[in-house]
């Protein structure tokens, strides 16, 4: 029997999904050591990540929390963080941030740069 097509688009963002680093670490402990535990899976988080935040952003370390999620609707050519804060450091990476509706909306293709040019810092997840 087949699986409706919702249920097989479902399974695909699941799967796609599975990968996310649920674990987060401040910018601070990061600088002392790079790494993220997560399950039986370190993440190691880029050093050129760390030094522009460490160098140019002006909230405190400890209030920065990394890997910075975007959430990307299904479909849509734009992805969002949540928080100010999380915009601001975005903003740091020359990233042009629009906030929309309580949302601060990126490009999907300036979040795909974000995250291949800096592991560990940046991560995304398809929402339906």
């Amino acid at each position: 029997m087949k699986m409706p097509l919702e249920n097989v688009l479902k399974e695909e963002l699941l799967s796609v999904n599975r990968g996310i680093v649920k674990k987060r670490k401040s910018v601070r402990a990061l600088l002392e050591n790079p790494h993220i535990e997560d399950g039986n899976r370190k993440i190691r988080v880029s050093d050129e990540c760390l030094r522009i935040i460490e160098e140019r952003c002006t909230l405190p370390l400890d209030d920065i929390y990394l890997p910075i999620t975007f959430f990307i609707p299904a479909g849509l050519d734009e992805g969002y963080v949540k928080l100010g804060s999380e915009a601001r450091v975005v903003e740091l990476f020359g990233m042009r941030v629009r906030e929309r509706n309580g949302q601060f909306w990126v490009k999907k293709y300036e979040i795909r740069k974000l995250i291949s040019r800096y592991p560990g810092c940046f991560q995304s997840v398809i929402i339906p």
